[in-house]
């Protein structure tokens, strides 16, 4: 209603100008329903007296779908489900499947940046704090060698040595042709892929892009002698950000960079919906995330790689857990990886300034959701999302609670009761 008063002199395209994002959209259903409530206000738009007829419906939904609703998740066959979902809610006759690619994507929504202009600030010091498995020695020179580099990257940015330009207004621009390209038939369809497919090859290249990783991987490299070289620091940031020409062993650096994150499913919202970002986030964004404890769990770990393991309880499961490293080292090491991987994340979390109000105490999934839900919506947008009633109790997040309370940003706050009747 508000987009539409508006804009009064054109009615349908502001309210396909309303964009939708899920970031933990699981297989879609949220996505369908914003989709469908937006479809029905477009057809009734159109309608000269206000009916709808099945066909407008459809015409509408598929619009919308192409145009509005946004998705992402770390699971890709759940992206897939979603794209599966939508394709066969707004398919029309004799038309093709719409291209969803730029607006579906597989991603962890909690590990990468969602303001890229953290990296002036170079890498926390608090990313070589040692884990579980690192070399406490090497994580202190990698610190010092940081803290040498911090001390020089504000210094080169205000000197206008280093840019932070991601694609500028051209690539904007690129973007946004790609988006008004016509899909009425499947050759248009595959053009329009094809321009994104060039699109994310050049930007996937850039140096905003590749410090983005830089910055992310840096907390999520283990540290020990054999990968010291692959730790990047602020020094890599300076040296990516600059203009000078790149040397093989910061090529490496940055490939191994990109490795890293790629594996992790790292997620930059401004690189990815660049579209979006430009205009200041979404419009709406609609959730409802997991609720988990971040932390290996040792039975999840093993329930699909040896049964025999995960059903011990307590100190049988660790003594049977502490023998695979003799009996079988392939599964050690990829139960030892996925502990770090784990340990780094969290270490991101509370260390890399992104989530200053949510990564307290025992970190759960649905706060630090709940922060970035802040952090993508647009700041006249809207978010409606389903998490426990310890968004509002919790002492662990009472700055979050506080923060949108004393900002004006709640609306309002229902707490459900679960029980027997």
């Amino acid at each position: 209603d508000e987009r539409i008063t508006a804009q009064p002199d054109n009615p349908v395209e502001a309210l396909l100008s309303i964009k939708v994002c899920d970031p933990a959209c699981g297989s879609g259903h949220f996505l369908l329903a914003a989709a469908r409530k937006l479809a029905e206000r477009l057809a009734a738009l159109r309608s000269d007296d206000g009916v709808v007829t099945p066909y407008a419906y459809r015409h509408a939904l598929r619009e919308v779908i192409a145009r509005c609703i946004y998705g992402v998740d770390r699971n890709p066959m759940a992206i897939e489900l979603a794209r599966t979902a939508l394709w066969l809610e707004g398919f029309e006759e004799g038309r093709p499947l719409s291209f969803l690619d730029h607006h579906l994507q597989v991603g962890d929504a909690l590990l990468g940046l969602t303001d890229l202009n953290v990296l002036q600030k170079g890498i926390s010091k608090e990313s070589f704090k040692p884990l579980a498995g690192d070399d406490k020695e090497v994580c202190k020179a990698l610190a010092k060698s940081n803290a040498l580099a911090l001390k020089q990257i504000q210094r080169d940015l205000d000197s206008g040595q280093l840019s932070l330009a991601f694609g500028g207004e051209a690539g904007l621009q690129v973007l946004k042709s790609i988006e008004a390209m016509p899909a009425e038939s499947t050759d248009e369809v595959r053009a329009k892929e094809e321009a994104y497919r060039q699109f994310l090859a050049q930007n996937d290249g850039s140096t905003v892009a590749h410090a983005a990783d830089l910055f992310v991987a840096a907390f999520l490299t283990p540290k020990t002698s054999e990968t010291a070289e692959q730790v990047p620091t602020t020094a890599a940031l300076i040296h990516e950000l600059s203009p000078h020409d790149k040397s093989e062993a910061h090529q490496a650096l940055v490939a191994n960079a990109n490795a890293t994150c790629e594996a992790a499913y790292v997620f930059h919202w401004p690189l990815a919906f660049p579209q979006v970002f430009a205009m200041g986030g979404f419009d709406c964004v609609l959730a409802n995330p997991p609720w988990e404890v971040s932390q290996m769990g040792e039975e999840e770990f093993f329930a699909s790689r040896a049964a025999e393991i995960a059903v011990l309880q307590g100190n049988n499961r660790k003594k049977a857990i502490k023998e695979l490293e003799k009996s079988n080292p392939q599964l050690w090491s990829v139960f030892q990886k996925a502990g770090q991987l784990i340990a780094a994340t969290n270490t991101f979390y509370r260390e890399s300034s992104r989530f200053p109000l949510t990564a307290v105490g025992k970190l759960n999934t649905y706060p630090l959701f709940s922060e970035t839900i802040l952090q993508i919506k647009s700041a006249t947008g809207r978010a409606g999302f389903i998490v426990p009633t310890g968004i509002a109790t919790d002492d662990s997040t009472k700055l979050f609670f506080g923060h949108i309370s004393q900002k004006g940003q709640l609306v309002s706050l229902f707490d459900i009761e679960n029980k027997d009747a």
